[in-house]
């Protein structure tokens, strides 16, 4: 062989190596891939992920994104300075109401102490606004009643104010079971006809969230989206029926639960649970029906009665008046 040969051969077997050491320095390694595309797809789906929950946030009502942390703010800060959360329950209250206006405990807390301020702030500006009015008006032995009445006044609305939001909160946990107690008969249909056409419980449940609207729609989907979590199915619907504290919904979920563990018909026990709901809803409506004559009693003596015997009495008192002037009695 030619030492030409050679020395090309020798050449290439060089520049060869070269390049190869050149692309190992250079070319990034199939780890070093698959870590750097890893990385761009979490951050595609921390951004879809942002772009979701900020259009969350947008369609709340104005409002609340604008009260929300004003009040989440004073209420963690006031529960850190020392004044402890005395009631120990708001958290399952607030659970029961289904978090209105997005509150925790927290900012609960806030809106009672907001509350309580405006309400002591609104009765001590009312007091050098109105009190010189009041003696322009009345003079100044009644007006000079009306500093003190008003100070007191502002003494009373200052627990008050305390004390209203959480009875709000009352009246709206027993809104939303009433509510959640009048959709519970014909879910639980929706949910039993899916069951008998062949579709999965899950599947059923699904059905009946897409086609209902109300608060135990709102909470069957959030069962829905904890089983798909990992939660096991009777333990979300056991959850479901803590935060509720409803006795017709824990009997349902037992049903359920005791349904599945049995292997009993599941479509049968819902449609006699469905039957049992019918009857309470309607064993309900006559009992308050029979309550009516009772609590029909107070308005008539207080309101309709009056009003008659104004208009029944009045032109013979009248009548009676000009006969007694006249000097006829």
């Amino acid at each position: 062989m030619s030492p030409v040969v050679i020395g090309l051969g020798m050449v290439l077997i060089w520049g060869g190596a070269i390049v190869m050491f050149i692309m190992a320095f250079t070319t990034k390694s199939a780890q070093q891939v698959l870590a750097e595309r890893i990385h761009r797809e979490l951050e595609r789906e921390e951004v879809e992920l942002l772009v979701k929950e900020e259009a969350k946030e947008m369609q709340k009502p104005l409002l609340q994104r604008i009260l929300s942390p004003i009040l989440s703010a004073l209420g963690n800060k006031l529960q850190r300075k020392g004044a402890a959360h005395t009631h120990s329950g708001i958290d399952e209250m607030l659970e029961a109401a289904g978090h209105p206006l997005g509150m925790n405990a927290g900012s609960f807390f806030g809106l009672r102490i907001l509350v309580t301020l405006g309400f002591g702030g609104v009765g001590l500006l009312a007091i050098p606004i109105l009190s010189p009015l009041a003696v322009n008006i009345l003079g100044p032995t009644f007006g000079s009643l009306v500093a003190p009445m008003l100070l007191g006044l502002t003494i009373i609305s200052i627990p008050i104010g305390f004390i209203l939001p959480k009875m709000l909160l009352r009246r709206t946990i027993n809104k939303r079971r009433r509510q959640m107690g009048r959709a519970m008969a014909d879910t639980v249909d929706l949910i039993t006809l899916s069951l008998e056409s062949g579709v999965a419980f899950d599947g059923a449940v699904g059905y009946a969230v897409n086609n209902t609207k109300g608060p135990l729609s709102e909470e069957l989907a959030r069962v829905l989206a904890e089983v798909s979590a990992g939660k096991s199915q009777s333990d979300a619907f056991r959850d479901m029926a803590i935060r509720a504290k409803m006795p017709e919904l824990s009997l349902l979920v037992a049903a359920i639960d005791m349904a599945m563990r049995l292997g009993v018909n599941l479509a049968s026990s819902l449609r006699a649970q469905a039957t049992e709901l019918r009857e309470r809803r309607s064993s309900h409506a006559r009992e308050q029906a029979a309550k009516l004559p009772v609590k029909m009693i107070f308005p008539l003596v207080f309101c309709i009665f009056p009003a008659l015997f104004i208009v029944i009495l009045g032109p013979a008192a009248i009548q009676l008046k000009e006969v007694s002037d006249a000097g006829m009695f």
